[in-house]
């Protein structure tokens, strides 16, 4: 059946931190919601740990992934880590720890419709790793989803 088609998967691929834990959250209006809740911090680990995204191709030009600075100094604004404040950024929170890994995140969320009238709705907020080239941070594969907006006042993560 497909339900043991992925529990198999799931077990051989150790795939188990992809599946969000689902909570309850009580509405103003007294029902209750279940919503699913990610763990942002498996998920990173997964994409830092795969091949198939963390190829010297996929990286931005120019850029050092272990220290978050140029390899060779340029005045080309074409990627983030070029941007006027990416350096003073990297400053305040890697400064020059070798054992810290400067890691931003491109995020934004998109509003989904569910169902063909509109009622039932949801916003993933979705982040993609700034270290990536332009081409790999506008391909859908490279997106990792880490919260759900499913009512203008409820976020969920």
């Amino acid at each position: 059946s497909r339900k043991q088609l992925v529990q198999v998967l799931t077990k051989h691929y150790q795939l188990d931190f992809l599946k969000p834990t689902l909570h309850s959250v009580p509405l103003s209006d007294g029902s209750v919601a279940t919503v699913p809740i990610f763990d942002v911090e498996a998920q990173i680990i997964a994409f830092l740990n795969d091949p198939l995204q963390m190829r010297k191709e996929n990286f931005a030009s120019n850029y050092d992934i272990f220290t978050g600075k140029k390899k060779q100094t340029s005045s080309t604004l074409d990627e983030v880590h070029t941007g006027s404040l990416w350096e003073t950024a990297r400053l305040k929170y890697c400064g020059d720890d070798p054992d810290v890994f400067p890691l931003a995140l491109i995020c934004f969320y998109n509003k989904t419709n569910t169902d063909g009238f509109g009622s039932l709705s949801c916003s993933p907020f979705i982040c993609t790793p700034s270290f990536l080239n332009q081409d790999c941070r506008n391909d859908d594969s490279n997106y990792m989803v880490h919260g759900i907006r499913i009512h203008p006042k409820f976020w969920l993560w």
